[in-house]
């Protein structure tokens, strides 16, 4: 058994049940989710800052206050970048207008209203207060419920309306909400597609699937990347997590960014910046003088256009104060303890299970406790995307690592669906799972994606 068995929802629109209340509300994700989601769409508002109306009142990123807005209210930050999509295209559009971005979520902008209106501009309040607003309008909706509190406006769960022409009973808070927000059918139907395109496609961000043809793909963002070249495979991925897929799973996946280097590349751009390149990050070296105390070798940096770093978010600053650029094992010689030591930054590594599967290849150099005490300390180094994991407190369940979340799998036919191998699943200690906060159930390959009418889940 894995987890307990659930019903798949299709990605065809079911009106009385638009959204799960867990879809919305779950709003644990990785630091960064929302603004890598939009750098890897090509947003042109992901180059973007906008004021934080809500803590600091600093400036800040707009992936950044996605997360910021949705953690602090427990809303989804996943269905804010569908929401600001289905408004006004923000994810995808490269050149947004000043009026898709003034009225980012829509609200309180009826529908047929322009947006130079001098009323309507005094309320949208711009990028930030118009998520901060709509965060803050699921959350009143669920508030009121928690509350037993009858609202005054809009939908309510298990109560029937007419939308549309319809006769529609919402059978859940958050649809009653949607409804509320959007009273009609088509705007909805266009938050499912996207939810389903993005975020319901079966495979989890972190999975690496291949087509017939043998290229392989890198799931991210709900994007496929191509690995265009073994060498950027070879370093990024196992061989062994690679699932063969059909081109009609693959087609159902809009492309992204092709994956062209290696972990740890030195590229240097027209300009003349050398950047080191860890993972999605590029990480620029201060100076020449940096690069040669570190030992770096300029014969090993690559000429690149600053057009194939596009898809790479800025990573931190390489200094002769940043101890070891590109990752080392230390390890305490009094208690044990072993650490991922990067830029200047220990990691505990709390189970074996997580040391081999993420550093195959490193040794681990025995230091004092005194010499490791100089190094600040950072959260503990959690699987990587991708990885199968359970543990004996997990009740057999297995869960596939996502976005530094564990997201269970539903059932065993599920599991088998989707490629995987029991072969695979690393069985580690209790407190190496729940590093992971939980995440989605994971209930298959919609049949939209597979081509087949099967049920996914029973």
């Amino acid at each position: 058994m894995l987890a307990s068995a659930l019903p798949a929802r299709a990605a065809d629109f079911d009106s009385s049940v638009i959204l799960s209340d867990s879809e919305l509300t779950s709003s644990a994700v990785p630091p960064g989710f929302s603004q890598a989601f939009l750098e890897s769409h090509g947003s042109g508002i992901a180059r973007m800052t906008f004021r934080d109306e809500l803590f600091s009142w600093s400036m800040m990123k707009p992936g950044d206050l996605i997360d910021l807005y949705g953690r602090s209210l427990g809303v989804n930050p996943r269905f804010l970048l569908a929401l600001i999509q289905k408004e006004q295209s923000l994810v995808t559009d490269p050149n947004p207008s000043a009026c898709q971005i003034m009225w980012a979520t829509g609200y309180d902008r009826p529908d047929g209203s322009s947006c130079t209106d001098p009323v309507l501009q005094a309320r949208s309040g711009g990028f930030s207060r118009q998520v901060l607003l709509a965060a803050q309008y699921v959350r009143y909706f669920y508030d009121l419920e928690a509350r037993g509190e009858r609202r005054s406006f809009g939908f309510h769960p298990g109560e029937p309306a007419m939308i549309d022409g319809q006769l529609i009973i919402p059978g859940n808070v958050a649809t009653a909400m949607l409804y509320s927000y959007t009273p009609h059918l088509h705007g909805n139907q266009n938050l499912v597609r996207l939810w389903s395109g993005w975020f319901s496609l079966g495979y989890p961000d972190g999975s690496v699937l291949q087509g017939a043809d043998g290229e392989v793909y890198l799931i991210q963002g709900g994007l496929k990347r191509r690995f265009a070249n073994h060498g950027a495979l070879k370093t990024r991925v196992d061989a062994s997590r690679i699932i063969p897929v059909s081109d009609a799973i693959l087609s159902a996946f809009q492309d992204g960014a092709a994956i062209k280097f290696s972990d740890y590349t030195l590229v240097r751009v027209p300009s003349g910046t050398i950047y080191l390149l860890s993972g999605d990050r590029k990480r620029p070296v201060e100076s020449m003088e940096v690069f040669r105390s570190i030992g770096f070798n300029p014969e090993e940096v690559d000429d690149v256009s600053d057009e194939d770093l596009a898809p790479y978010a800025e990573g931190d600053l390489i200094t002769l104060k940043s101890a070891y650029p590109t990752g080392t094992l230390l390890q305490n010689n009094k208690t044990g303890g072993v650490y991922f030591v990067e830029n200047g930054v220990k990691r505990p590594i709390v189970s074996a299970e997580i040391m081999k599967i993420n550093y195959p290849n490193k040794k681990i150099s025995a230091i004092a406790p005194s010499a490791l005490e100089k190094y600040p300390s950072a959260e503990p180094v959690k699987f990587r995307d991708g990885e199968l994991i359970t543990s004996p407190g997990s009740n057999k369940t297995v869960f596939v690592v996502s976005n530094g979340m564990r997201r269970p799998i539903v059932s065993g036919q599920v599991f088998e669906q989707l490629g995987y191998s029991w072969k695979r699943i690393i069985y580690t200690s209790d407190a190496a799972v729940n590093l992971h906060p939980l995440g989605e159930t994971v209930t298959g390959v919609p049949a939209a994606a597979s081509g087949t009418q099967t049920a996914l889940a029973r």
